[in-house]
C-alpha cells in the first residue's frame, strides 16, 4: 500500500527469532527498499539478548555500541537521506523483550533518537508509532502494551487536523493493532479504508469491525468489536484456579493439540529436507495447572442444561518445556452427568525460554517447538 503511494519504506530488527526475526522473514525483506544489516552473530541470536549479554563478554557484540544502538542509528540515517520523499521504516527492537529490565539500556538511546528525528526539516519529521507487542507476562499489562502516537505540529495541524483530534479523543477507547494498521493506511491514502483492511471473520469476536484511530471510536465500544477476544480482553477475565474437565479429559485435548503441532513440524521439516529427528517430538510429560474463565461455567452451578466456556491449561513437555494452550469448551448436564467437548483449541504457546534449542533447529523453524537442545538440570 504505502509503495504504490510513493513512500520510501525500510525494515530492521535486533532480534533474529520471532515473527519478525531476521532469521525467518527474508520473503518479507525484500518488499522493503532498505533492511538495515542483521546483526546475527551467532546461532544463539544472542545479540537479541541484550540485557543478559550485558553481563557476559564475547558471547554478543563486543564493542562499544549495542544492537539498538546500530539499528536506531540505521533508521537515523534513513530519514536523513530522504527528507524530499514519504518515509515509512518498521524497527523492531528486542532490547527488552525476555527481559523488562533491558529498557533501562534502551532508555536514553531512545530519547537521542527521537531528538534526531525531530531535528529534520519541517516537513520531513516523521510521526512516529512507539509500542510494544505485549507486557511483562501473566501480568495485567500483558494485554494492554504501551502505544503512543508522537505526531509533530505540522502534521496535526495538516489537512487532516480534524483526524488528530478524533485520535487525542481515542486514547480513552478500547482500541486494537487491527485498528493501528487501519490508521497507517489511512495517513498513507487520505482516507479510511474499511474494506481492505477488515479482518477476516472470527468465532472469538463476532461483530468486529476494524477502525481507523483517525476516525471517532464509539465510546462504549466493546472488546469483541475492537477484535479483541473477551477471553483476552484486560484483567477482567475472572480466572479462578479450577477446572471443569477432569485429567482424562485434559490429556484428550491437550494430546490432540501435541499431534497436530507434530504433524505441522512434520510438514515443516519435510518442505525443507530435513530429517524428522532434527525437531524431535512433543509430548506431554505432566499438567502444571488449569484454570477456567468463571463467566462461562457458572451455568453448571445455576443448574444449567448446555453452556460453553473457556479455560486454559499449562503443562510440561519432554526436554522441560513448558507450554500453555485454550480451549473453549461445550459443556451440557443431560443425564445426569457433566460432559465437555473442545469447540476451539487456541494460543498453543511457549512459556520456558527455548534458548537452549536455537542453535539446533533449522533455519526456518520455531525453536520454541523444536526441543533439540541440552538442557541442563
Amino acid at each position: 500500500v504505502l509503495k504504490r503511494r510513493g513512500y520510501v519504506t525500510g525494515f530492521g530488527a535486533t532480534g533474529c527469532n520471532g515473527i519478525v526475526g531476521t532469521r525467518y522473514c527474508d520473503r518479507w525483506m525484500a518488499e522493503f527498499d532498505h533492511v538495515a544489516p542483521s546483526l546475527e552473530l551467532d546461532a544463539n541470536c544472542r545479540s537479541q539478548n541484550e540485557w543478559a549479554e550485558s553481563f557476559t563478554s564475547g558471547k554478543g557484540c563486543i564493542g562499544s555500541r549495542r544492537p539498538h544502538d546500530h539499528l536506531l542509528s540505521y533508521m537515523e540515517g534513513l530519514f536523513q537521506a530522504y527528507t524530499d520523499a514519504p518515509t515509512f521504516a518498521y524497527a523492531h527492537l528486542e532490547t527488552a523483550h525476555e527481559f523488562p529490565q533491558g529498557l533501562q539500556l534502551l532508555d536514553a538511546r531512545l530519547a537521542d533518537h527521537l531528538r534526531a528525528l525531530q531535528a529534520l526539516p519541517s516537513g520531513a519529521r516523521p510521526m512516529v508509532i512507539l509500542a510494544g507487542d505485549h507486557g511483562p507476562p501473566r501480568d495485567c499489562d500483558q494485554r494492554t502494551p504501551l502505544v503512543q502516537f508522537l505526531v509533530p505540529p505540522e502534521i496535526a495541524a495538516g489537512p487532516m487536523e480534524e483526524g488528530f483530534e478524533n485520535l487525542r479523543s481515542n486514547q480513552y477507547r478500547l482500541a486494537s493493532w487491527f485498528d493501528v494498521y487501519a490508521t497507517v493506511v489511512h495517513l498513507a491514502t487520505g482516507a479510511p479504508r474499511f474494506q481492505s483492511v477488515s479482518a477476516p471473520p472470527r468465532w472469538d469476536a463476532r461483530g468486529h469491525a476494524t477502525r481507523s484511530l483517525l476516525e471517532a471510536l464509539p465510546v462504549n465500544r466493546t472488546c469483541e468489536q475492537a477484535g479483541i477476544p473477551e477471553w483476552q480482553c484486560g484483567c477482567s477475565q475472572g480466572w479462578v484456579e479450577w477446572c471443569p474437565a477432569s485429567e482424562t479429559t485434559l490429556q484428550g485435548f491437550v494430546n490432540g493439540a501435541l499431534k497436530k503441532v507434530n504433524e505441522m513440524m512434520q510438514e515443516t521439516l519435510e518442505s525443507l529436507h530435513e530429517p524428522r529427528s532434527r525437531c524431535p517430538e512433543l509430548a506431554l510429560v505432566e499438567f502444571e495447572a488449569c484454570e477456567a474463565q468463571v463467566s462461562g461455567f457458572r451455568g453448571i452451578n445455576d443448574g444449567a442444561e448446555s453452556g460453553e466456556g473457556i479455560i486454559r491449561v499449562r503443562f510440561t513437555t519432554a526436554k522441560k518445556m513448558r507450554y500453555e494452550m485454550y480451549a473453549y469448551l461445550v459443556f451440557d448436564t443431560l443425564n445426569g452427568g457433566l460432559s465437555m467437548r473442545p469447540r476451539e483449541l487456541f494460543n498453543f504457546n511457549p512459556l520456558s525460554l527455548y534458548r537452549p534449542h536455537e542453535a539446533c533447529t533449522p533455519v526456518g523453524v520455531d525453536p520454541a517447538y523444536c526441543p533439540c537442545g541440552v538442557v541442563e538440570d
